[in-house]
């Protein structure tokens, strides 16, 4: 679902003063996870300006000469093909003119430039020019035409994002399965307000008499079949093209302008989360009727295609045949051109599954049909009705719109559910200082919910909520669990910074190399699809975790590698043309048998490469990945082997490694397969990648057994050791199986770890600290600490480890 900022301000208006990444965290508390957040890129030297004058090309009969005011004192001579230009309603209009040294998003660069005899100083741009990337949603006409802009202040010469709408900001979310509610915008920012603390508009029921002139004729024996079949009726329309900022809006959403009565129909829909349909009335032949199909046929619909229609499926049917295939597509027959002069807005809720199935069967996934494939409330279907009628209420329209054609009695509230406020709080773990009795019933009426002193009822459109548990998590949304002040949990170990780990000193620097070398460090979910976890699992892990009520498929599992999720990130940057650079991560990766930290990079550019020179740069290759994994395992104090993989199921043959510490595989480097990235849409680029397990180093750098024992009252007694190994032959957990032999050991850290020579034979040297178990509730003597440290050498001897006496 698309969320438009400036759509939603007309709903909370003082959303405009709010940051989008509070806006993320605000969504994100009320259940709605946040993709993506689109802005648009800004070309640089565009500005309004106001068409003075347009005469013919003295050579070219397809041009037109235009003379453009950018200033109070300066006029440009642009030469442009642009046929809506001549129309003279169109003279001293705004334009949008793309001045000498703009670079547009397409890649084109605009000069002074002869054009048949004729100096043309720059370019009137249509909204292609703009924003080439939503091309495929521009009207017809739209892509070749001028921008002309209505309604501006005369003297206005400055910037022309707000007249598009492009200065809009889109948030990309995913709702929760179980609130098909909030595909309503109108709900949606009622719980958005309340968590911000903002003053919310929402009503707009008509207090205007209407004329009860036309009752379209509806066939209702069918009614009862579905929850409402009805609409308005509006006459003696004239069609026009919808002004640009209407037009921005819906593009902004991912949705066609069509014309302005289709495009204020869809404006509602998106508020309301209704879908509706425009019929060219005149072109409907006796009554309509809803019901089900008897029989096979065919109709062409808006989209010019052929649907199939099978007996089952809900359609909207005149006596001639069908017009309307609902929540789906309308018929190409009955569709509202420029020769419409009446127009009948038919609103239908049916039941959902059938729509649903519908749907899959044909293949459709445009916009009415993912709303209708959920379930709708009746609130919304009224929401619906209101702001259709008021949107056309002005005073030219009065006797030329309908009351409703059919009725619709949609409850406000559900049953009743009695609460007992300090079970409540109980279950949120909040004490009654931090959730008093008055804050539980303020909240809940902020959220929509009715309050007659201990006895809740929730809105009629939350089918969510039908327990009293359910209404603590209404008030999390309010609370924010996150600033709720946690109980400190005392352990003997903590996952923090310790002053005998330096394991979190080792990641922040490792962090801090990559970034020095280009790579960006991002972060990404870790609920994935079934599917999904099935890419990339180089380490082989089974028995995930799966997650109960997920909040869709794509959400469903905790995954078990972290390419996958890097190449997504690869490919949503692509998608929205960005710049795309190296990437890492570092993360958890769970599963019901173990819990271990991977940090994974993906290297498809140069690093430090140079937009001028383009031979500048360390071009990635295998060397170079193998010198980046290097430079990760050194970074903790260890050096790396790597041992190739003939015949891999991730990496080109010859072009993959297995890294290899203390004889111990802990990762994987190589050129990823090409047949592998196709579903990333990077088929054809090389793409190299890298993912280590560092729970393995980390834990090498402090081996803890961890044990919950009494504090004692004793000192702790340690002494250290060094022993070294030839450096080509270093087998360190030779030592780990010596000293684990020892009952007297309790404990021991690798301190430190070095690389010298020894009568000119490269050595690595290390130092471990060990501490003494003390079996009784006195000191150690120092014939005990003696006899510990004898029979730890006598261990290293029979192993063979060279100590340093």
């Amino acid at each position: 679902m698309l969320i438009s900022k400036k759509t939603l301000a007309v709903l909370i208006p003082e959303i405009t003063h709010v940051s989008n990444n509070e806006i993320c965290e605000k969504l994100q508390q009320i259940g709605i996870e946040v993709e993506a957040i689109r802005a648009f890129k800004n070309p640089d030297y565009l500005q309004l300006g106001i068409l003075r004058a347009v005469t013919p090309h003295p050579h070219d009969n397809h041009l037109y000469v235009c003379q453009v005011q950018i200033d109070k004192n300066k006029q440009l001579n642009v030469v442009t093909g642009a046929v809506n230009i001549v129309d003279p309603n169109n003279l001293n209009k705004h334009v949008i003119v793309a001045k000498k040294g703009a670079e547009l998003l397409n890649g084109l660069i605009i000069k002074t430039k002869n054009i048949k005899g004729i100096i043309s100083d720059g370019m009137l741009c249509s909204y292609v020019d703009i924003n080439p990337f939503s091309k495929h949603l521009i009207a017809d006409g739209d892509d070749t035409h001028a921008i002309v802009l209505d309604n501006i202040n005369r003297d206005e010469f400055g910037d022309y994002l707000s007249f598009l709408n492009l200065d809009d900001v889109v948030f990309e979310v995913t709702l929760p399965t179980n609130r098909s509610d909030l595909q309503s915008l109108i709900f949606l920012a009622k719980e958005l307000a309340a968590v911000l603390k903002r003053p919310v508009f929402l009503e707009q029921k008509t207090t205007m008499t209407l004329r009860e002139f036309y009752r379209f004729p509806l066939n209702l024996r069918n009614r009862a079949q579905a929850n409402f079949f009805g609409g308005l009726f509006l006459r003696d329309v004239a069609i026009t093209s919808s002004p640009w900022t209407t037009k921005g809006l819906l593009i902004n959403q991912e949705l066609r302008p069509v014309n302005c009565f289709v495009d204020q129909a869809n404006m509602v829909t998106v508020y309301t989360g209704q879908p509706i349909h425009c019929h060219d009335a005149d072109k409907i032949h006796g009554s309509v009727e809803l019901k089900l199909a008897t029989q096979l046929e065919t109709m062409l619909a808006l989209d010019n295609k052929e649907y199939e229609i099978k007996p089952g499926d809900l359609v909207v049917a005149d006596e001639q045949g069908t017009i309307a295939i609902v929540g789906i597509i309308g018929s190409k027959r009955t569709m509202v051109d420029n020769t419409t002069n009446n127009i009948f807005f038919e609103v239908v809720n049916y039941n959902h599954e059938r729509i649903k199935q519908t749907a899959q069967r044909l293949g459709v996934a445009n916009f009415a049909s993912r709303l209708m494939s959920k379930p709708i409330s009746l609130q919304a279907t009224e929401n619906c009705l209101n702001y259709l009628q008021n949107n056309f209420l002005n005073p030219e329209s009065i006797g030329k719109i309908s009351k409703f054609s059919s009725t619709i009695k949609a409850p406000a509230f559900n049953r009743k559910i009695y609460l007992n406020f300090n079970q409540l709080r109980e279950l949120i773990g909040v004490t009654k200082k931090q959730l008093n009795d008055h804050m539980i019933r303020n909240y809940l009426t902020s959220l929509g919910f009715k309050m007659e002193n201990q006895i809740a009822r929730a809105p009629a459109y939350r089918q969510d909520i039908t327990v009293w548990q359910d209404i603590s998590e209404e008030l999390l949304k309010i609370l924010d669990l996150n600033k709720i002040k946690e109980d400190e949990i005392l352990s003997s170990t903590k996952l923090e910074k310790h002053e005998k780990l330096n394991a979190y000193d080792a990641l922040q620097k490792l962090r801090t190399k990559l970034q020095t070398l280009g790579f960006h460090n991002v972060i990404t979910y870790q609920l994935i699809s079934p599917e999904r976890a099935r890419n990339f699992n180089l380490f082989g892990l089974s028995n995930l975790w799966e997650i109960k009520n997920p909040l869709s498929n794509e959400r469903s599992v905790l995954r078990v590698g972290l390419i996958d999720s890097l190449l997504r990130v690869i490919q949503k940057n692509a998608a929205y043309k960005n710049k795309l650079g190296n990437i890492f991560e570092f993360s958890f990766v769970k599963t019901k048998d173990s819990n271990q930290l991977h940090i994974a990079a993906l290297w498809l550019e140069k690093m430090f490469g140079s937009t001028y020179q383009k031979d500048q740069g360390v071009s990635v290759d295998i060397p170079a990945m193998k010198g980046l994994a290097q430079l990760i395992i050194s970074n903790f104090g260890f050096n790396c082997d790597f041992e190739p993989i003939t015949e891999g199921e991730y990496f080109t043959k010859n072009v993959g490694l297995k890294l290899v510490v203390f004889n111990e595989q802990i990762g994987y480097v190589g050129l990823i397969k090409d047949e592998l990235l196709a579903p990333y849409d990077l088929k054809g680029r090389p793409v190299y990648g890298l993912e280590i397990n560092l729970d393995r180093l980390l834990n090498s750098l402090n081996r803890l057994e961890r044990s919950y024992t009494p504090i004692s009252k004793l000192q702790d007694v340690f002494k250290d050791i060094t022993f070294s190994f030839p450096r080509d032959e270093s087998h360190f957990e030779t030592f780990v199986k010596a000293i684990k032999k020892l009952q007297t050991i309790f404990k021991w850290e690798l301190i430190s770890v070095f690389d010298t020579e020894k009568d000119g034979v490269p050595i690595t040297k290390y130092t471990v600290r060990y501490y003494l178990k003390n079996f009784t509730n006195t000191p150690l003597t120092l014939e005990q600490i003696k006899a510990v440290e004898t029979q730890l050498k006598q261990q290293c001897e029979l192993a063979k480890i060279a100590l340093d006496l």
